[in-house]
């Protein structure tokens, strides 16, 4: 079948963004999520051993268990230091982390100029950490986060937040 004549195939163009440096094309969803997944993996791989560690002394011991809020604020307070510690240096110097540089993208303002670290941590990754913590919100946020993905401007909640886009580069 040749979709060429289907009327009600959505119409497929590579959407590009003016800014002062030139125009950027920006990444596809798949593309995004897949990084995410790389990132994700890394942080779940980080993650396992020091969360086995520090289980006992936050009483959680046993799966099915519920953790502790002191367990759980202990576990935040460990990935946003993960997050740093291995996304940081490339955060930094071009605004990606290891699945976005593995995948050729990277974030940007929406001038597309380079963004701080601090301001990358600070409101593109923390609120997603933080809002973990909060009863319902928790739940939900992430959710919603990535459900913004599907916007014309392709941008998450945190990339409002931040106010980031993610780019190929």
């Amino acid at each position: 079948m040749d979709d060429s004549n289907n009327v009600y195939k959505a119409p497929e163009a590579a959407l590009l963004v003016n800014s002062e440096s030139g125009t950027h094309q920006l990444a596809d969803r798949k593309i995004r999520l897949v990084a995410s997944l790389v990132d994700a993996l890394i942080g779940i791989l980080v993650s396992i051993p020091f969360m086995i560690f520090i289980g006992p002394f936050f009483g959680y011991e046993k799966f099915g268990q519920q953790p502790s809020n002191e367990y759980l604020i202990a576990s935040t307070i460990f990935g946003l230091v993960a997050l740093v510690i291995l996304h940081g240096y490339f955060l930094h110097t071009n605004g990606q982390t290891i699945g976005k540089k593995l995948l050729k993208i990277k974030i940007v303002s929406l001038d597309g100029e380079k963004v701080s670290l601090s301001k990358l941590i600070s409101l593109r990754y923390a609120p997603i950490y933080l809002s973990i913590l909060v009863p319902i919100v928790g739940t939900w946020y992430p959710m919603v986060d990535a459900l913004f993905i599907f916007r014309k401007d392709r941008r998450c909640l945190h990339d409002f937040i931040a106010g980031t886009k993610v780019i190929k580069t």
